[in-house]
């Protein structure tokens, strides 16, 4: 089995300009005992996009189909994943209340990697309780921020 914890999120600190929509994603993936992680940051996103993002990276760095547990920090993607995206689907990608569904391509990405593993579990970290992997990916969305403010990535 494959454990991936995931996280994207945007700058915290009140800024101006083309750094007021920073935001990064981060994964950590788990087999045995080999660990693997990369992270990154955008510009003019969105928490959810984040998520998105990070789930995705992590999942195409997978080459054969594999028992894949995926850890998120985000209820939107958590119930996206679990609860909506069939739904969304069959609704033409629609809200109950007709609303446009955003990141169509990013779910529809989604759907084809998870589909392409043997089976996928999905699992949300608690706010107040988190790993130390949790920890982990956490602290990579932190430096991924702070390296794009310095330039750096």
């Amino acid at each position: 089995m494959i454990r991936l914890i995931t996280s994207g999120r945007q700058q915290k600190e009140r800024t101006t300009g083309s750094f007021s929509k920073l935001g990064s994603w981060a994964f950590l993936a788990i087999e045995g005992t080999t660990t693997h992680y990369r992270y990154g940051s955008t510009l003019h996103t969105s928490e959810h996009e984040l998520a998105l993002t990070a789930v995705l990276e992590a999942l195409r760095g997978i080459s054969s189909p594999s028992n894949v547990h995926i850890t998120v920090d985000n209820e939107y993607l958590m119930n996206g994943a679990t609860l909506w995206l069939h739904v969304w689907k069959n609704n033409g990608w629609k809200t109950r209340t007709n609303e446009v569904i955003p990141y169509k391509d990013l779910w529809n990405a989604l759907e084809v990697c998870t589909n392409f593993h043997q089976k996928v579990r999905w699992a949300q970290t608690h706010k107040f309780n988190k790993s130390k992997d949790e920890q982990f990916v956490e602290k990579l969305c932190s430096l991924a921020i702070q390296e794009a403010s310095l330039g750096m990535q």
